[in-house]
């Protein structure tokens, strides 16, 4: 009777562990892919530059803020590119017979970028470093520090020049922001759109795949 008492409790452990391996398991690949909702559907994609709907102030203020392309500063970010393959935007591809095309086109654009609001003071500190900078033949202008910034992404069917969707993304607000934290501000707006894009790709086999004609009555 011990043996076989024994036997039983070995039996009803080695279970117990084989549950709970798998349990974790499964937990381990939900998580996975919740954090990458899109990582097993790839897709090919293109990023541009939207240069219509971008008003001339909102140019300006990117330039006075020395920002990168938003193009470019979404080519780089991790958060979303182990289920997408980006192609090359060089308008020859797009001639070419027989090239490739991507699935859809994500189209970048600024939207609001919001400057650290100075107080006399420091306003009055900036002037005089001017002026001094002006004087000793230093006329390097002064980057402001940009508090937050706003970004918006359109995702376009490039074979019917659809917009499936717009999706926004906002930066934190910085108290002591600098302005070498400028591109960081941009990145995180078009991080927090990217997380949105996302859900998109998880939730449809393709944002640009027409819908299922309804059934006949």
């Amino acid at each position: 009777m011990p043996r076989n008492h024994n036997r039983r409790i070995a039996v009803r452990v080695a279970a117990t562990i084989a549950v709970l391996a798998s349990l974790t398991s499964h937990a381990a690949r939900a998580q996975e892919n919740t954090e990458h909702p899109c990582e097993t559907r790839g897709r090919s994609v293109i990023i541009i530059d939207d240069s219509v709907n971008v008003s001339a102030s909102i140019a300006e203020q990117a330039k006075t803020f020395q920002l990168p392309p938003p193009a470019q500063v979404m080519q780089s970010l991790d958060a979303w590119r182990k289920c997408l393959t980006m192609l090359d935007n060089d308008p020859l591809f797009w001639m070419l017979p027989g090239a490739a095309q991507p699935d859809f086109v994500l189209r970048v654009r600024i939207s609001e970028l919001k400057a650290v609001e100075r107080s006399l003071g420091e306003k009055a500190n900036s002037a005089v470093g001017r002026y001094i900078g002006s004087y000793i033949g230093q006329t390097q202008e002064e980057v402001p520090a940009l508090k937050s910034a706003e970004a918006a992404v359109d995702v376009l069917c490039p074979k019917t020049r659809r917009k499936v969707a717009t999706f926004t993304g906002r930066s934190n607000d910085v108290e002591l922001p600098r302005a070498e934290q400028n591109t960081e501000r941009l990145q995180q707006a078009l991080e927090n759109a990217a997380r949105e894009f996302a859900a998109l790709l998880s939730a449809t086999s393709s944002p640009c795949q027409p819908a299922p004609n309804p059934p006949a009555k």
